[in-house]
């Protein structure tokens, strides 16, 4: 009786395991295929029964972006700050949220505080380049991009980037430059750039 009594209790525990394990899962999936409807109500399902759950809580919040919901995603990646102070792509997230809101001088605040937990991450980088080329600190910018380069030289973004600030500087040769490097790495916007500004 006692053996049975312990087989239903740990059957029931596996079973909820299972069953929270393939919701967030489906999370993921839905997220992945851009069904972000669906996506959230798989996240919020999960987070009903592990609501301290970093991963699916950042995700949630991700989803919550792609919905226009910035608001909403904000408070979540909030919440994983909260759990994880040292959550580099929270703080990556966070810092965009307020460069969404044009307060890119806090914006880059977050940045910096990720590139202190890993002054290697090229996005940080990146992102902090996108901020500062806001603020009018184009040189700034510039040796944000190019080092967001140096450690991932396959980002075309930032030499797409990078090019628009050369650009902004009168700089035409290293721009196109850039461009043709940013268009080799298939970014669309670098064909358009190419065309329009080194014939």
């Amino acid at each position: 009786m006692r053996t049975l009594s312990l087989v239903l209790i740990l059957s029931s525990v596996w079973i909820n395991f299972s069953c929270s394990h393939n919701t967030s899962s489906s999370g993921d999936r839905y997220f992945r295929e851009g069904d972000y409807e669906k996506a959230l109500e798989q996240y919020n399902e999960y987070l009903e029964l592990k609501p301290r759950n970093i991963k699916t809580l950042y995700n949630r919040g991700r989803t919550y972006e792609e919905l226009g919901m910035y608001d909403k995603a904000v408070e979540d990646y909030r919440k994983v700050l909260k759990l994880d102070p040292k959550n580099i792509q929270a703080l990556l997230s966070y810092g965009q949220y307020y460069d969404r809101q044009g307060d890119h001088e806090q914006a880059i605040y977050y940045y910096d505080e990720a590139l202190k937990l890993d002054d290697r991450n090229y996005m940080a980088h990146f992102l902090k380049g996108d901020a500062l080329r806001e603020m009018g600190s184009v040189r700034e910018a510039i040796d944000e991009y190019t080092t967001s380069i140096n450690i991932n030289d396959q980002y075309g973004e930032a030499y797409l980037r990078r090019g628009v600030s050369w650009l902004h500087l009168g700089r035409k040769k290293r721009a196109c430059s850039d461009f043709r490097l940013a268009s080799a790495l298939n970014v669309k916007e670098a064909d358009k750039a190419l065309k329009e500004n080194c014939k």
